[in-house]
């Protein structure tokens, strides 16, 4: 069994060692329309703009819209993995008739930007607004005395900073979601994150919204999907939809985090574009890869790259697809 709950939360709510600087901002609450009702959000605005409160009745989410302005002596420092400055953040909230206090919550962020720029006519990662070449490491998340539970907090930090050590300066967190904790510990220490969606298993269901492909038609998974009555795709999308758009939420507190990872290797792979759409309304911030691996990949059996141009051109016409065209390369010599 994995660590599905919070555990020890001590040390996550203490405020991290860093600068804090002033900033004046005001947010308004707006309503995020959840696919399904949640029972674990315990507020929502009413008809009046008054909060209805917890009263075991369906409940939307909400968040807070900010706009925040800093005032500062000298300019930020922005947060790199040689530089993982991080600026703690204490918030209010505030009765807007009386200006009372209620509630006060204390945090942290982070200051950098993630995007594609253009050198010499190719695109690349760029972090701050500079190209940065990112060297980094697969990571399931497996541990030897509890398989999807690591042993400690210090087991965490102990393989972020090995990563570090041995020159890397990325993790992709692989078809796992880890405790707060982890994410925490990434930004503290300066590791950059590529974050996967945990996989729907096996060939689910394709939609119509992908074609097509002649990849499922290659290993027998058209027949598999047929036999066990998997061509439907609602039940699939409709789950995928909620837990996906929960997971960026949920993790879009991590300055670590500089890309979502959809789809790896067309397990469970379907209406890819749709889920684009989905990671880029909820965060806009970071980029994202539709299918990590070769699916978007014609013919399976290829094994020249010529076919990147032509998937490169296709991303237009099918839609968005994501900014990165991720391939996986297994080089041998294999055994016979």
């Amino acid at each position: 069994a994995g660590d599905d709950g919070p555990g020890n939360s001590a040390g996550w709510w203490s405020e991290p060692r860093a600068p804090v600087v002033e900033a004046e901002g005001s947010c308004s609450i707006s309503r995020w329309a959840a696919a399904e009702p949640s029972s674990r959000v315990l507020v929502q605005p009413g008809a009046d703009g008054q909060p209805l409160g917890s009263d075991g009745a369906h409940h939307s989410e909400v968040l807070a819209s900010c706009e925040v302005r800093l005032r500062l002596r000298r300019a930020p420092q922005l947060w790199t993995p040689e530089t993982p400055v991080l600026y703690g953040v204490v918030a209010r909230l505030q009765d807007g008739a009386t200006g009372e206090q209620l509630d006060s919550v204390r945090s942290y962020t982070g200051l950098r930007t993630v995007s594609l720029k253009r050198k010499r006519g190719v695109a690349r990662i760029a972090l701050n607004g500079r190209p940065r070449f990112l060297a980094g490491v697969l990571d399931q998340g497996y541990w030897p005395t509890g398989l999807y539970t690591a042993p400690s907090d210090a087991a965490f930090v102990s393989d972020i900073l090995a990563a570090k050590r041995l020159g890397f300066d990325l993790i992709r967190k692989h078809a796992k979601v880890e405790p707060e904790r982890w994410y925490y510990h990434a930004d503290r220490l300066g590791m950059l994150v590529w974050q996967d969606m945990p996989s729907p298993p096996a060939i689910t269901c394709v939609s119509a919204a992908d074609g097509d492909p002649k990849w499922l038609h290659a290993g027998g998974e058209e027949e598999s999907a047929k036999k066990d009555r998997r061509e439907p795709c609602e039940l699939d999308r409709r789950g995928f939809t909620l837990e996906l758009r929960e997971m960026v939420s949920w993790l879009s507190f991590s300055v670590s985090i500089v890309q979502w990872v959809i789809f790896n290797e067309g397990w469970g792979q379907h209406a890819t574009a749709d889920y684009v759409r989905v990671v880029r309304k909820v965060d806009g911030t970071r980029l994202v890869t539709a299918v990590s691996g070769w699916l978007l990949v014609d013919d399976p059996s290829a094994t020249s790259t010529s076919w990147i141009a032509n998937e490169t051109r296709k991303l237009f016409s099918l839609g968005d697809r994501g900014d990165v065209i991720d391939v996986h390369a297994y080089p041998g010599p294999w055994p016979r």
